[in-house]
């Protein structure tokens, strides 16, 4: 995986309105390997990542990311979420000064650190 996700905190928002509860979760991943074009895994639903807590999600609802790196080099990343093929994906200022390009593929993204809160059931 070239991608290493933290949880700081998953919970469950238990809501008498609905038949199931609404959960939480948050932490931050780190790119640690060279970037894969169309995306590097990562599911929310795997019990490989969400461990601890509430476990793994069973439906994905939302996914919020914000990249959180300070070097100059990671300047200008937005991260999205592909939740058909569930992969993260990032795309930086094209050089043309048309729209957002994906990253390079093979190209180090190491130390690029994203924050995450995912909801869902």
């Amino acid at each position: 995986m070239a991608v290493t996700v933290t949880v700081n905190h998953s919970d469950f928002d238990y809501q008498a309105s609905s038949a199931k509860a609404q959960k939480v979760a948050n932490g931050t991943l780190v790119f640690d390997a060279s970037y894969v074009t169309n995306g590097e895994p990562c599911d929310w639903t795997s019990t490989s990542i969400m461990t601890g807590d509430g476990g793994a999600f069973t439906t994905i609802h939302e996914v919020q990311l914000t990249v959180q790196s300070v070097t100059a080099a990671d300047a200008g990343y937005q991260c999205t979420y592909d939740p058909d093929n569930k992969k993260l994906m990032l795309f930086e200022a094209a050089s043309d000064g048309g729209p957002l390009d994906e990253a390079a593929n093979a190209v180090t993204k190491a130390g690029v650190i994203v924050a995450w809160q995912v909801s869902g059931v």
